[in-house]
């Protein structure tokens, strides 16, 4: 196996092409779907944060939410677009992720239009929750709410 360079400018075509790849595997084993873990500063996540994407692809609301469109597109080019869904999480907060509100607000809107015309199965938004304050009570914290892509929160 011949190992490449991988510059900034392809980093992020490189990392689509192999969630192209999982989500091909994925079908050949037999899933019923795929969704794309953009929440909790994972990489997705950190492509879309103005705190963390300094470089490849920072500046721009567009800019920013390009690599999950784009990952997004090429995961419903193997699996169609109703067999695919996104997670996400615009309250932040875990593994130092976050942006302004104002920023979130932004940026959020657009993904999930964006998100809505792609026609993805769902959209996941995860809320980021202290565990330690559950931990004292003994209680499960609510981790997700599920919204159908043609229904929006009022921002």
């Amino acid at each position: 196996m011949k190992i490449k360079c991988v510059t900034k400018k392809k980093a992020d075509t490189v990392i689509i092409e192999q969630f192209w790849n999982a989500a091909i595997n994925a079908k050949e084993a037999g899933f019923d779907g795929v969704e794309l873990h953009g929440a909790d500063g994972y990489l997705p996540d950190q492509f879309l944060g103005s705190t963390s994407n300094k470089h490849i692809r920072g500046g721009s609301v567009e800019n920013r939410s390009r690599f999950i469109l784009e990952t997004t597109k090429s995961l419903a080019s193997v699996w169609g677009a109703d067999r695919v869904a996104v997670k996400s999480s615009p309250t932040g907060g875990y593994n130092d992720m976050g942006m302004p509100l104002e920023e979130t607000l932004e940026s959020f809107r657009y993904l999930i239009m964006e998100l809505d015309a792609i026609k993805v199965a769902y959209l996941a938004l995860a809320r980021y929750i202290k565990m330690s304050l559950f931990r004292r009570k003994r209680q499960s914290p609510p981790r997700e709410i599920f919204i159908p892509t043609t229904y929006y929160w009022s921002i």
